[in-house]
């Protein structure tokens, strides 16, 4: 706003009824805003006066969506926690506006980034004023790095499984259990009488497999529903918690 004050716009809601995030709006919705009197949605670091006014010229998230980095055109550089609206950090005022946030990741397991000691007062933690220098079209084909990207992979993170792949691999080890022949592989015995084996009519035999096949079929469904009832109880159970 034009005081300096930052007012959020929530876009979800928790219900009272049910204990469920409902969306706010969207979709071509208005949604309006009501008076804020209690400051539950605004930030008022940057905040001065009345009388005075402030502009916002930059704002920032970070990573994990619990800091907010805000400047303004008065230098001020404030970094803010979210949840509670209170004032993490503030940095040294600079003496121009401030026109452009970076943020960046530092790994945990980085040594060098362990051997800073916090408690150093040398440190310098201001952020530095860029100059400005004329540079024709040339130069920066000096700055152009070309190195050629390697397979290996910067972090070591863990295989994703992969539903198709599975499927196909799958897929393929079941041609090894298909009988493409069409001849049936079971042996049925009606009648030892003479010591030798009578084979059935071709129609019965079908239509036992036939039976065969849809009795599986109706194993494998019954199965299924059961499994989706109990998913369904267990959905609705932890909606009523």
């Amino acid at each position: 706003m034009s005081d300096g004050s930052i007012r959020t716009i929530p876009l979800y809601q928790v219900s009272a009824n049910s204990n469920i995030i409902e969306a706010i709006g969207g979709c071509g919705k208005i949604v309006t805003l009501k008076e804020d009197f209690e400051l539950n949605d605004t930030f008022t670091q940057h905040k001065l006066g009345d009388d005075q006014t402030v502009e916002i010229t930059c704002l920032k998230v970070s990573f994990e969506g619990t800091k907010l980095i805000s400047g303004d055109s008065k230098g001020r550089l404030i970094i803010s926690d979210i949840s509670t609206k209170q004032t993490s950090k503030k940095l040294k005022e600079l003496v121009a506006p401030v026109a452009n946030v970076f943020l960046f990741n530092v790994d945990a397991q980085n040594e060098e980034s362990t051997k800073v000691n916090n408690n150093d007062k040398t440190i310098i933690r201001t952020i530095p004023t860029l100059k400005r220098v004329l540079a024709e079209r040339n130069d920066f084909i000096k700055h152009e790095l070309h190195k050629k990207l390697t397979g290996a992979k910067i972090h070591n993170t863990a295989s994703e499984f992969e539903l198709s792949a599975f499927l196909d691999e799958v897929k393929g080890e079941s041609r090894w259990f298909t009988n493409f022949s069409g001849v049936s592989t079971s042996v049925s015995v009606l009648g030892a009488s003479n010591g030798n084996s009578e084979s059935g009519d071709p129609n019965e035999e079908k239509a036992r497999l036939l039976e065969e096949k849809l009795k599986k079929m109706t194993e494998d469904y019954n199965e299924l529903k059961t499994k989706h009832n109990d998913l369904y109880k267990e959905y609705l159970s932890s909606m009523t918690k």
